[in-house]
């Protein structure tokens, strides 16, 4: 027997999700309500960081990160075929 396998269901490409930029928060831009009782999802990012290839197109880690949590809250794993 082989573990349950799940696959991600991507809900859309690039930005599907909303970002919110270190310098914002430094600087006191962004609303405490806009992150209030949300997930936060903290990517370090450089120059020499690459995203990954997707089949909805190239996604940083931590929109991946993200899609995965939203799978897992919202039950929506692609199952394979048996």
């Amino acid at each position: 027997d082989h573990p349950p396998t799940a696959l991600i269901n991507f809900r859309g490409g690039n930005s599907t999700f909303p970002s919110i930029y270190f310098y914002e928060i430094k600087a006191q831009k962004i609303l405490p309500s806009l992150v209030k009782n949300k997930i936060i999802i903290i990517n370090l990012q450089d120059e020499e960081n690459e995203p990954l290839q997707t089949p909805v197109g190239d996604l940083t880690p931590a929109e991946i990160l993200a899609t995965t949590i939203d799978n897992i809250l919202l039950h929506r794993f692609i199952s394979p075929a048996n």
